[in-house]
């Protein structure tokens, strides 16, 4: 996202037809990358995502971008939902998350859709 954001800050940038190598599902809980190690080894993933988005998102309007974090803050704000329904997690962040998105209706709304994708993740390992 971040080097997406710097390009985009240097003129007209376009969508890729392929899946993009920077964008990866790390899938491997006992992986030594600093992917997994970040993500799925810790306990603030979600948290210290959606602050990484909310500084994304203060960078690009320093820039003048026009780009969107609000399809990310409604995954966020479903993995959060979720961590907090079944693990019990930090109840008050799918709350924070959803205050931050410019429409609340919309990501209300993308949350069965989201479940789902994450369900057929689970299932299949691969993203739909």
């Amino acid at each position: 996202r971040t080097i997406a954001l710097i390009w985009a800050s240097k003129g007209r940038f376009y969508r890729f037809p392929q899946v993009m190598g920077c964008y990866r599902f790390v899938r491997e809980k006992d992986a030594e990358n600093i992917t997994s190690k970040l993500y799925i080894g810790s306990d603030d993933n979600i948290q210290n995502d959606f602050e990484y988005t909310l500084r994304l998102e203060e960078y690009a309007k320093i820039i003048h971008s026009k780009a969107s974090f609000e399809y990310h803050k409604h995954e966020l704000y479903c993995s959060a939902k979720i961590q907090s329904i079944f693990k019990g997690k930090n109840k008050e962040l799918p709350y924070v998350i959803l205050n931050s998105c410019k429409n609340r209706l919309i990501c209300l709304l993308s949350f069965p859709a989201h479940i789902i994708s994450k369900a057929c993740i689970k299932l299949t390992g691969k993203k739909t």
